[in-house]
């Protein structure tokens, strides 16, 4: 006898191989579909996030960092590119042409490949791989998870729109003659109560709609966040788009820990695939606001400091190492410093000047009382 035996009403017995209860309120999303843009989204989150801190990308570069909408251009940029090739381990070829960026045809793969293996560079494109990405497979498992949690909401909150007529003492009352008699009842209850009609039943039966118990999806969801989390040293907030709760929080540590689990993916993906497609040279360029204060601050005190004691190549390399910026970058010159030098240049050896103008003094009569 299965859990839920109707076989009393029916007078049928019940066959759990052949009357098994239909599956009810499926998802309407495919299992596979599901945990692929899944990841897809969180590693396209991750990388959008690497690029809005890497400085040194020229304006000419972002139309192919980015999707695009115009069949002039290639519909898919690069973050998107990598997202799926990381979420799919699987190889990517680029090839950036005439401005374009776009997967490499079969005949340029074979040749990129070929270029790679010889000499770990090809003239041709970029070969990326992400065959042995193990990381995506633990994402898979936990996307998984999560749309198991998502279906039993979906079910309970779909079950929820029903009423639930409870019928008192209904096995012990209710014989297998009159169990028709019974159910038919029960159908015109339901259809005037899905009508809004008014009904008369017994004063101990009841009628209620179901709960939906969000508590244990709520921890089902961030149970799943903070493994996803941990996986890709990440904060929580990151993940889940909330705010760390607490008084003394102000969001600093959070943006800390954003920062140095950017760092990994921003040098191992983002970086050389940039420098191997415009041959260009990139930072990480911190968010951490406090580090701009900080610097600055530091700064003032290094223009304290004489030039005796640092030079002025050690202030501006301690400089730009808090503010992220070049090494080269020079400011404009003091212009106080610039007039006092002026000034010197001008009153230098003012012996020497009387002296040139002594032989045009002699020469004048004037000047020798004649």
């Amino acid at each position: 006898m299965g859990l839920f035996d109707f076989s009393f009403l029916t007078g049928k017995p019940y066959n759990s191989a052949s009357d098994d209860l239909p599956e009810i309120f499926n998802l309407n999303v495919d299992f596979d579909a599901f945990i692929k843009n899944d990841i897809v989204s969180l590693y396209n989150k991750i990388l959008t996030d690497c690029i809005t801190r890497t400085q040194g990308i020229k304006d000419t570069w972002e139309h192919a960092l980015w999707d695009n909408c115009l069949a002039s251009e290639g519909r898919k940029g690069l973050v998107t590119l990598l997202s799926e090739a990381m979420a799919c381990q699987d190889d990517l070829f680029l090839v950036y042409k005439e401005d374009v960026l776009r997967l490499a045809t079969d005949d340029e793969k074979k040749q990129i490949e070929a270029d790679y293996k010889a000499r770990a560079f090809s003239n041709i494109g970029v070969f990326v791989s992400f065959k042995n990405y193990r990381r995506t497979e633990i994402l898979e498992i936990y996307s998984g998870m999560e749309f198991a949690v998502l279906g039993s909401l979906n079910k309970s909150l779909n079950l929820s729109k029903a009423l639930q007529y409870k019928m008192s003492k209904m096995r012990d009352s209710v014989g297998l003659v009159d169990s028709s008699v019974v159910i038919d009842q029960a159908k015109t209850m339901a259809l005037s109560l899905g009508c809004g009609r008014d009904i008369m039943m017994d004063g101990e039966d009841d009628i209620v709609t179901a709960t939906v118990d969000m508590e244990p999806t709520e921890k089902s969801i961030r149970f799943l966040d903070s493994k996803r989390a941990f996986l890709l040293d990440l904060p929580l907030s990151y993940i889940n788009g909330e705010q760390t709760p607490g008084i003394g929080s102000t969001g600093e540590a959070d943006a800390k820990a954003v920062d140095r689990g950017l760092f990994q993916p921003w040098t191992s993906i983002i970086k050389p695939t940039i420098k191997s497609l415009w041959a260009a040279d990139v930072k990480f360029k911190s968010q951490d606001f406090r580090l701009i204060t900080v610097g600055l601050e530091a700064v003032r005190t290094l223009d304290l400091v004489s030039n005796n004691l640092i030079t002025i190549e050690a202030k501006r390399a301690v400089a730009s190492q808090l503010l992220n910026v070049p090494n080269d970058m020079e400011g404009e010159p003091d212009q106080t410093e610039e007039l006092n030098v002026n000034n010197s240049g001008s009153n230098e050896n003012p012996d020497q000047a009387s002296t040139e103008n002594a032989p045009e003094a002699s020469n004048n009569p004037k000047v020798n009382g004649q």
